[in-house]
């Protein structure tokens, strides 16, 4: 089965796939956690003066990138997910049938 240019063997590299992009969710999730926890930090810090806005504005910046990648993460893991399960009735499907014996 080829989903997105990658060529799945099985239904072990499909759950392996899956696991990696639900790990990697994970992980986006944790450093969203992280981020916070700087930003208080330095916010309740003596850390004064023009670097430690520009510091601030700057883990802003990465908090906002990190939301993005949230979101797409959670995405692609809904969408694989929704994949693994709805294969079978995929695979089967009359249209792809037809399209493989072109």
């Amino acid at each position: 089965v080829v989903v997105g240019g990658l060529n799945f063997r099985g239904s072990d590299e499909m759950q392996k796939a899956y696991d990696y992009i639900k790990k990697a969710s994970n992980n986006i999730s944790d450093s969203k956690d992280k981020i916070s926890e700087m930003v208080s930090l330095v916010e309740n810090s003596s850390w004064s003066g023009e670097s430690k806005k520009s510091f601030l504005n700057l883990i802003m910046l990465c908090e906002q990138l990190n939301d993005k990648l949230k979101d797409a993460a959670e995405e692609n893991v809904r969408k694989i997910s929704k994949f693994i399960d709805e294969r079978d009735e995929f695979i089967n499907n009359s249209l792809v049938i037809k399209e493989l014996e072109e």
